[in-house]
């Protein structure tokens, strides 16, 4: 089996890291975006397999006949980005110059995670049907070493050490005051289901479920787990998306057959297409993970 998609099956089984739509699909390509909004989406880098990489002289390409959405999932034609191609398997955001934070489960249940995955910060299209495929090698980065990871129902984080300083890209910046409120305004960039960026705003605060952890009512997916969730007022890093509700809902097309389409709910997270128990997106407080690490004696 091809690692990218065992890997993809881990991170959905392991700790249920399905997503979903509520109300209108907010969610945006690289190149609709504003410039400001691209400053803070170079921040974001997609977890993807070595073995999709070709390194070059100065740069990197892809290798041919990449999977796309439609070839993951029997999807109805209705479903956004069927053609797109889906190479990522988590989303993670620099915190400092080499430090990278994602989700736990993206590195603690994919075997050899460090040593088979590279991130790339320029997985993007650069027009309607145009994937970036020349990408600089200063967009490219390795592993190093997991210097901290844990996945539990409250903490589910991984601290990454790059293989060198990111250049041309800063750290975002952070929240450490862990402040958050109900109905208080997002957005978050990531590589749902393993797509190209993408920026997804008009989300909100649905409730805090814990100490540790809120819900949102965010566009984000499968491959959204390690997105940086942020304040749209202030544009700091609230947390880290970790879980939600199930991406998709049984559909019937006349010239298909039995497919499926995204499972979509009220903006309040409610009358989904497709029921579960999950209240919204998951996201675990920012300020939580590095009280953790300070208990843990974590120096970054």
């Amino acid at each position: 089996m091809n690692k990218i998609l065992l890997a993809l099956m881990l991170c959905t089984q392991v700790f249920g890291s399905d997503k979903v739509l509520y109300g209108n699909d907010d969610r945006r390509d690289w190149y609709e975006l504003s410039q400001s909004e691209k400053t803070m989406a170079r921040s974001v880098g997609a977890m993807v397999e070595k073995s999709y990489l070709v390194e070059g002289n100065g740069t990197y390409t892809y290798t041919e006949k990449l999977p796309t959405l439609i070839t993951r999932k029997r999807l109805c034609r209705d479903v956004k980005y069927w053609d797109q191609t889906v190479i990522g398997v988590c989303s993670g955001f620099l915190i400092g110059d080499d430090i990278l934070l994602t989700a736990g489960h993206c590195i603690d249940h994919i075997e050899d995670s460090c040593s088979n995955f590279s991130w790339v910060f320029s997985y993007n299209m650069v027009g309607p049907e145009d994937l970036l495929n020349e990408i600089s090698k200063e967009a490219v980065y390795n592993c190093k070493e997991v210097l901290h990871s844990k996945t539990t129902n409250r903490l589910d984080y991984a601290v990454i050490k790059l293989d060198r300083p990111v250049r041309n890209r800063s750290a975002l910046r952070l929240n450490r005051k862990a402040s958050i409120a109900k109905g208080e305004e997002l957005f978050t960039m990531g590589h749902p289901l393993g797509l190209p960026l993408k920026f997804a705003d008009n989300g909100k605060v649905l409730d805090k479920t814990s100490d540790f952890l809120f819900t949102a009512s965010l566009d984000t997916f499968a491959g959204n787990s390690g997105s940086p969730v942020l304040n749209a007022k202030t544009k700091k890093v609230e947390g880290v998306l970790v879980r939600g509700k199930t991406d998709y809902a049984e559909d019937y097309d006349p010239k298909f057959g039995v497919c499926y389409t995204v499972n979509r709910c009220n903006d309040d997270g409610k009358n989904c297409s497709e029921p579960d128990g999950a209240d919204g997106e998951s996201v675990v407080i920012i300020e939580k993970i590095f009280e953790d690490l300070r208990i843990e004696g974590v120096k970054l």
